[in-house]
């Protein structure tokens, strides 16, 4: 299931993440993003780091990917923001920095985790 990823990336980021939270991404503090893939969806806040099946309001921002996509960038071999830019995650405007900035984090974490 999606949500068990998502939830291994969680422990990740809460293990590691906080020695990238710099500056230059402290813009996801207190963001919280709607992950979907397929059919499934679900929520992810980073710092608090909480993961959820539902959220009561409108998310930060929304990244779809496909599950052949969302395998590449769960295991680090891709990042969210390869997947932007080869036109395969629709996203609205305004969503663009959360994406970039969750992207940056997320790569960082799982490279640090393969070393």
């Amino acid at each position: 299931m999606f949500i068990d990823e998502i939830e291994k990336l969680r422990t990740s980021i809460e293990k590691n993440g906080e020695k990238f939270l710099t500056p230059r991404l402290e813009a996801v503090h207190g963001t919280v993003y709607q992950l979907t893939r397929e059919d499934e969806s679900v929520f992810l806040c980073i710092m608090p780091f909480k993961l959820m099946e539902s959220f009561p309001y409108r998310p930060h921002c929304v990244i779809g990917l496909s599950a052949e996509d969302w395998t590449s960038v769960l295991d680090g071999k891709r990042s969210i923001m390869s997947k932007v830019l080869a036109g395969r995650c629709d996203f609205l405007k305004h969503e663009r920095r959360y994406i970039m900035h969750l992207s940056m984090l997320l790569q960082a974490v799982l490279l640090e985790e393969h070393q």
